[in-house]
C-alpha cells in the first residue's frame, strides 16, 4: 500500500473501485508529466450514482458534500490504477467542479466543493492545494449532483 492511501485510510477514507466508462473516451490520460482525469461522478458499488438530484432542492448540503468527496476519491482511484501508486502524484494542479443547481441557484457551491478540495489536501498535504473553478449547471450526466475533473503533475517512473 502506498503512503498516500495509508494516510487516507487512517482518516477513514477508502478508495473505491475505479469504475470504467461506457463511452468513447479515456477516464484518465497521461501526457508527459501531467495526468488528466475525466469528469468523475460520485458512485456506489454497482455503478450507481450517489445522491442524484438538484443541490439545495432534492439533495441537501451534507449529501452534496459527501458526493463531492466521493468524486475526489473516485479521481484518486483512477490515478492509482493508471500510475500504480498515488505516491507518483507530485501535485494537484487544477480542479474543475460542477454542481447541479435549480433555476433559483445555490449560493454554497464553493463550500460543497471544499469537500473535494479538502480530500486532495488530506491525501497530499500542501501538494494537494490547487486552483479551481466551480460552476453551477442545470444537469449533469446521470443526473448526478456533483461532478469534478482533475489535472495533476506526476513524477516519472
Amino acid at each position: 500500500m502506498d503512503l498516500v492511501e495509508e494516510r487516507l485510510r487512517s482518516l477513514g477514507l477508502q478508495l473505491p473501485q475505479a469504475v470504467g466508462t461506457r463511452f468513447s473516451y479515456q477516464p484518465i490520460l497521461i501526457d508527459g508529466n501531467t495526468a488528466y482525469v475525466a469528469g468523475q461522478l460520485a458512485k456506489l458499488p454497482g455503478d450507481v450514482v450517489l445522491h442524484p438530484g438538484i443541490v439545495g432542492l432534492s439533495v441537501d448540503f451534507d449529501d452534496a458534500c459527501k458526493s463531492a468527496r466521493a468524486c475526489a476519491l473516485q479521481a484518486l482511484a483512477w490515478l492509482q490504477v493508471e500510475l500504480g501508486t498515488l505516491d507518483r502524484v507530485r501535485r494537484v494542479i487544477r480542479l474543475n467542479a460542477f454542481v447541479r443547481v435549480g433555476s433559483g441557484g445555490f449560493d454554497q457551491m464553493s463550500e460543497v466543493i471544499n469537500a473535494a478540495s479538502d480530500t486532495f489536501v488530506t491525501a497530499f498535504g500542501t501538494a494537494g492545494q490547487h486552483v479551481r473553478s466551480v460552476l453551477g449547471v442545470a444537469d449533469l450526466p446521470r443526473h448526478a449532483c456533483v461532478m469534478i475533473d482533475l489535472t495533476v503533475a506526476i513524477r516519472a517512473d
